[in-house]
């Protein structure tokens, strides 16, 4: 959400610098002004810094998990419990 807010600020520059008594070739100066700035600020956001280099490295193994999960329920003793192994792949 607060990265979009920086949105509206073209809209109301352009709406505040259009609005009154100044001269056509001023309000022009001002939306090409805006504009540029806009485009700017977008080409700065799609450079996020992710490099794909294409390297050859091949993906590691999967490794795997034996895990124990145990269910009791209230009031019962801690051996009265259902158990399940169940196996996990991290891949």
């Amino acid at each position: 959400m607060p990265y979009a807010l920086w949105l509206m600020l073209p809209g109301i520059v352009i709406g505040a610098g259009t609005s009154g008594t100044r001269s056509a070739k001023r309000k022009l100066a001002l939306v090409i002004m805006v504009a540029a700035l806009m485009l700017m600020m977008l080409s700065l956001v799609s450079c996020a810094g992710v490099s794909n280099s294409g390297g050859t490295t091949p993906p590691p193994n999967p490794v795997t998990y034996q895990v124990t999960v145990t269910g009791t329920s209230p009031g019962t003793p801690p051996d009265a419990g259902q158990s399940v192994v169940v196996t996990l792949v991290v891949d």
